[in-house]
């Protein structure tokens, strides 16, 4: 009986521990739209925009890593609001210096009619 007990408690704190981790992890998110004005293919690691609007990094350019799972989905979805003149809107996971502006980095995205 004792033991039960145990294991319930412990898996409720993993539970309750993994939701304050995902939770968090959405909190950092800020989400940014407009139209897309650029494109830019570096030869790196990083697929690159700009948006009539800027983002919290107080920049116009968001950037998406090669490494993200969703690379050629966010690439694709960019390509297609460009070509369609639609306003897409992308979340903000962080911000980085490059070129002397802070850039956007971003996760993930959506197209909005």
């Amino acid at each position: 009986m004792f033991c039960k007990k145990v294991v319930s408690i412990t898996m409720a704190l993993a539970l309750a521990g993994m939701a304050v981790i995902s939770s968090s992890a959405y909190a950092q998110s800020y989400e940014a739209t407009g139209t897309v004005s650029g494109i830019w293919n570096e030869p790196g690691d990083e697929f690159i925009f700009t948006l009539n609007n800027k983002g919290i990094c107080g920049s116009q350019h968001f950037h998406i890593s090669r490494a993200n799972s969703n690379y050629k989905e966010m690439v694709a979805m960019v390509l297609t609001a460009l070509a369609a003149n639609k306003t897409v809107g992308v979340y903000v996971t962080g911000c980085r210096t490059m070129y002397g502006t802070n850039r956007n980095i971003i996760s993930h995205g959506f197209i909005l009619r």
